[in-house]
């Protein structure tokens, strides 16, 4: 009498192809949640170059520096300026744009400043 061949795989082939799976989502869902957290960071900063953009703009065709309460206005006028961010400097000095981050892992407070490259300060 002939045996039949099986087809298929035995339950302990399949027992380690899940256990594989298992741990190589262990190992990529927490470095997925860094890389969002960090590019939400770093959209952030390159939104605050863009204010600093905006701002020289403005003081390059009116004259006067951006600061204070007055430069969300100002800024409106070449940009979508979000909220929650604050302008400091210009004229002589650089701009300093800070605002609170949500990002896990990073420091509620962070800081961008003219001409620097930004690193994100991390918690």
């Amino acid at each position: 009498m002939k045996r039949k061949s099986k087809k298929g795989f035995t339950l302990i082939e399949l027992i380690v192809v899940v256990a594989i799976i298992a741990i190589l989502a262990a190992i990529a869902i927490p470095r997925f949640a860094n890389m969002r957290a960090n590019s939400q960071v770093r959209a952030e900063g390159a939104t605050a170059a863009q204010i600093v953009t905006a701002a020289r703009v403005q003081e390059a065709e009116k004259g006067a520096k951006v600061n204070g309460d007055a430069a969300t206005a100002i800024l409106d006028e070449y940009m979508d300026a979000p909220t929650g961010f604050t302008i400091t400097g210009g004229a002589e000095d650089p701009y300093e744009v800070s605002w609170t981050t949500s990002a896990a892992g990073y420091k509620s407070s962070q800081k961008y400043t003219e001409n620097v490259e930004f690193n994100p300060a991390k918690s």
